[in-house]
């Protein structure tokens, strides 16, 4: 594997999900889909996969106005999901003022907007809450995918 997030995520797995998390990487190559925009993005499309979770629209633009957008949405049912990076670092964009508070703008008119959004750190990615949680919400019987 490339990168030692997703080394790290993947010794964590039992060796079944270990396997399937491998064959999924090899599948991925050459296949022309857009990478994620972080590791962090990039164990959570891994995990959807396993997962067997519809596909989302990445970077989706959900206001009419402004350039906002979500890491991940259902947009037919107005869910969305937002990977928080760099929130155990001081210096990371969630965790300055400016960048929370702009943060803040953007999810109370989502939610106006009628958008449920759910928000995860890498704690929540990498013991699986988040995808367990995006199972649930979507209805999705979570188990390892082949």
């Amino acid at each position: 594997m490339k990168n030692k997030l997703l080394e790290d995520y993947a010794q964590k797995l039992p060796p079944e999900k270990r396997m399937i998390l491998l064959r999924q990487l090899q599948d991925l190559k050459g296949t022309g889909l857009p990478r994620a925009g972080s590791h962090l993005e990039e164990i959570f499309v891994l995990q959807m996969r396993l997962f067997g979770i519809p596909n989302p629209i990445r970077e989706y633009e959900f206001h009419p106005e402004r350039r906002w957008r979500f890491d991940f949405a259902w947009v037919h049912l107005k869910i969305a999901v937002e990977i928080e990076g760099g929130v155990s670092s001081p210096r990371g964009r969630h965790t300055q003022l400016d960048g929370f508070v702009k943060d803040a703008e953007k999810y109370a008119i989502a939610t106006e907007m009628g958008w449920r959004v759910f928000r995860y750190p890498a704690a929540l990615i990498n013991n699986e809450f988040a995808i367990q949680q995006l199972a649930r919400v979507l209805d999705v019987k979570p188990g390892v995918k082949p």
